[in-house]
């Protein structure tokens, strides 16, 4: 079918584009000549048609019903034209048209994808077309042949020292391990169906997935697969060297198995939406540290610390359906996502040493939420220089929770404690945006965006409380509504040689209101009721620039900076608070003690890419930031013995944080066999809070360094030697002589060496050891280990 021939509006936008290009100062685009000598199929245009064409015109995906993947269907025309290649006659053929952006209406690669042809490849197009076309393979894509590889493997790994902090950072158990480290089948199933599977499965790390998929050209195709992995965690607290002794470690490794199944269906027709629809299914299952650690002592006449470690059990499960259609109408590119989540966790928490030593709290939690979500969005490039889109998205969530509190004293049993069947959420958002993108004109492009969402939400929960038969006997109400205005400006300009600027600036602005009550019912005066009612205005702004000079062929500066402020307001209608019987102090919740927020910072950087010659490659990274923040508060009463004390408000500075880094990489390969590889990062950090009537906290400072240097020597045409070497520390704390040493101190070493060898053309023998260290004083060297690993694996490539 021939393309219909252009409306007199399509006339005027093509002559409007015209004029914008002569306005500009450049003149319309013109067709590249065609490439002065001879051009060969698989060195010259098979890339050109992989690179660009594709992705759209592929097997998978025809879009227009036009596909570049044989020479027979590249010859055979689409929707919008019964011939797109003339062979001969490359200068009539709507391809050479297309993509050197001779029609407006129809630019190939589309503008949303930013990988036109450069006038060079529209060259070597013409050329082959003007040769009459030839094409030397059969089909372009995947290789269509059978493929069956497997990769089993065997290790072993020796310990001395911590396992845990062994497991946690390397992620897999000591002995013993093996399993498959990669297979993968690929089995045409006719001319234009295939199945594909792939994965590994490996014992001691408990790391396993499979994947399949199984196409049909023009139709569509079925895929899922299963995965999971395991991770360890510490079993150790803290470490306080006056005790003499470590608090206890927990009783078991804290690990947990992640992982997911899915499957999804697609519907792949020519002139019909593309429909996708799926089914996924996440779980998380085990044991985690919390952090929390409980106070303890071996001395009851000694003041405890917080020392002891805790941990948690966890239940989760998430199921999510998801369904996404898209199609091309006019030029315009549709699509529809919606979405379903459905998620339950229970965990249950015990925390030795909370209150006291010798306290235990028991916090069982169960959490459910549904979520539905739906997001449109539509685009079309309008011309070369023009192109627009625009999207809505609505989501809703409900939510409900439920937990239970206990205690258990020593000689005094166990107690209940707050305790609730119903904690409701329901959150509620609408959001819309729109995106132009401009240009080039003079080389420089600029985009433009626009989103605003507003989001509401309430929340409830009805407590109870030891002593109060009534579950409802505290009630807790809160809510939100939020409004947000989100615009955007980047712009990418290169009218300087040899160089390319770029900047991007966001603004935001907020308005919040933040309503919540408390009330207790006990039959007592409203001593701890409150009603609040906080308004909130937040401005925004974030502008980052930068630019990157190319004097010469392999060389490139690339400097940045960033300036980001942000602004939080607050005005209190309602702060009326009971909540510290006697003496009835309003602003104790958050946000009523706060008037003002503000907090600012700058980044800058740099990186510095160098090719020396042909064996020489450098790269240089340096980077700093700092941000601070400030809070404006009132004046407060705060409880106090013989009367309440004033503290006085004013502006606090409340965190003030600074780093730098320097990063440097080597590439060098000076003999033809081999090649050496180094890179470094060192980082210095500084964090500063002003938050006690006494004076600062003690400031966390220092730096941390890694390194890595590597060497590959290939002996022969079927052998190579590979050895590796790693390096890290960090010294990075508070100066708090006085109390716990917080922070964290280390030291690690890693070598790993590696010898690979290719026994025939479908067998390929590896052998291959590693050496791991690590000291950590902070810890008073509980987590030291020394560990050696030594593995093997043969890759079979069997057809």
């Amino acid at each position: 079918m021939n393309k219909p021939a252009p409306t007199r509006l399509t006339r005027l936008l093509g002559l409007a584009a015209g004029a914008c290009w002569t306005a500009a100062g450049l003149a319309a685009p013109e067709l590249p000549p065609p490439a002065a000598g001879p051009v060969d199929f698989e060195r010259d245009i098979r890339p050109i048609f992989e690179t660009h064409c594709l992705k759209c015109h592929g097997p998978e995906r025809a879009r227009s019903g036009f596909r570049l993947d044989s020479r027979e269907r590249a010859l055979g025309g689409g929707d919008n034209n019964d011939r797109n290649i003339l062979p001969g006659d490359s200068a009539g053929s709507p391809l050479i048209r297309y993509v050197a952006g001779l029609d407006p209406d129809m630019l190939m690669p589309p503008p949303s994808q930013n990988d036109r042809l450069t006038p060079e490849e529209i060259g070597r197009l013409r050329r082959w077309i003007d040769d009459g076309a030839p094409w030397t393979a059969a089909s372009l894509g995947p290789a269509r042949a059978a493929r069956y590889e497997v990769e089993p493997v065997v290790g072993w790994i020796g310990l001395s020292g911590d396992g845990s902090r062994f497991r946690q950072q390397q992620a897999r158990e000591t002995g013993w391990f093996g399993g498959l480290r990669h297979f993968e089948v690929f089995q045409p199933l006719g001319p234009d169906a295939s199945l594909t599977l792939d994965g590994h499965t490996l014992a001691g790390p408990e790391d396993h997935r499979v994947r399949f998929e199984l196409r049909q050209t023009e139709l569509g195709f079925v895929r899922g697969g299963f995965e999971t992995t395991r991770r360890w965690q510490g079993r150790w607290g803290g470490w306080y060297a006056p005790f003499g002794e470590t608090a206890p470690p927990l009783s078991r490794d804290p690990v947990l198995d992640t992982g997911r199944a899915w499957i999804e269906a697609g519907l792949e027709r020519a002139h019909l939406p593309r429909i996708v629809a799926g089914y996924e299914h996440r779980f998380r299952d085990g044991v985690a540290n919390t952090l929390q650690w409980g106070q303890w002592t071996p001395d009851p006449a000694a003041t405890p610390k917080a020392v002891r470690p805790n941990d948690r059990t966890l239940r989760e499960r998430t199921h999510r359906v998801t369904l996404d259609l898209s199609h091309e109408v006019a030029g315009y590119t549709l699509e529809n996502a919606f979405e379903a989540e459905f998620f339950q966790l229970e965990t249950r928490r015990r925390n030795a040493g909370s209150g006291g030593p010798d306290v235990v709290e028991t916090y069982a939690q169960k959490d459910t939420h549904t979520r539905f979500s739906n997001a449109f969005r539509v685009e079309k490039p309008w011309r070369s220089w023009l192109f627009a889109s625009a999207g809505f998205l609505y989501a809703r969530l409900d939510g409900q929770a439920a937990f239970g509190q206990t205690f258990e004293l020593p000689g005094l049993g166990s107690f209940a404690g707050l305790h609730s069947r119903r904690i409701a959420l329901d959150q509620e958002t609408h959001a819309a945006n729109a995106n132009l993108r401009l240009g080039p004109w003079r080389k420089t492009a600029l985009s433009l965006g626009l989103q605003a969402d507003r989001t509401t939400q309430d929340g409830v929960a009805l407590l109870g409380e030891p002593g109060f038969p009534d579950e409802t006997a505290l009630r807790h109400d809160t809510g939100l509504d939020r409004l947000a205005l989100d615009e955007r400006l980047a712009l990418r300009s290169e009218f300087l040689p040899a160089t390319v600027l770029h900047t991007e600036a966001r603004l935001r602005q907020e308005w919040l209101d933040y309503p919540e009550t408390g009330r207790v019912e006990d039959g007592f005066p409203d001593q701890r009721d409150f009603l609040r009612d906080t308004d909130e205005r937040s401005d925004l702004w974030d502008v980052h620039a930068g630019a990157t000079v190319s004097p010469r062929a392999g060389w490139s500066f690339q400097p940045w900076y960033r300036r980001f402020e942000r602004d939080r307001r607050f005005r209190h209608a309602i702060d009326e608070d009971g909540a510290q019987p006697p003496f009835a102090v309003s602003g104790a919740g958050y946000p009523a003690f706060l008037r003002r927020i503000e907090r600012e910072g700058d980044e800058a950087g740099g990186r510095v890419v160098t090719r020396w010659n042909r064996w020489l490659r450098t790269s240089l990274r340096v980077a700093w930031s700092e941000e601070r923040t400030a809070n404006e508060v009132p004046d407060t009463l705060a409880p106090g013995f013989p009367g309440p004390i004033l503290l006085p408000g004013g502006t606090l500075l409340a965190g003030h944080s600074e780093q730098t880094s320097v990063g440097l990489d080597l590439r060098l390969t000076p003999w033809r066999r081999w090649r050496f590889g180094f890179n470094g990062t060192w980082r210095d950090s500084t964090l500063r809070t002003l938050v006690t009537p006494n004076g600062p906290l003690a400031p966390y400072e220092g730096d941390g360094l890694d390194l890595r240097g590597e060497v590959a020597w290939l002996v022969d045409e079927k052998t190579e030697v590979r050895l590796a070497y790693g390096f890290g520390t960090a010294d990075y704390a508070a100066a708090n002589p006085a109390g716990l040493p917080l922070g964290i101190r280390y030291e690690q070493h890693a070598v790993e060496a590696g010898l690979r060898h290719r026994l025939s053309e479908r067998a390929t023998w590896s052998l291959e050891y590693a050496f791991f260290s690590w000291r950590e004083p902070s810890l008073g060297g509980l987590g030291d280990y020394r560990a050696h690993a030594l593995l093997t694996s043969l890759r079979l490539r069997l057809r």
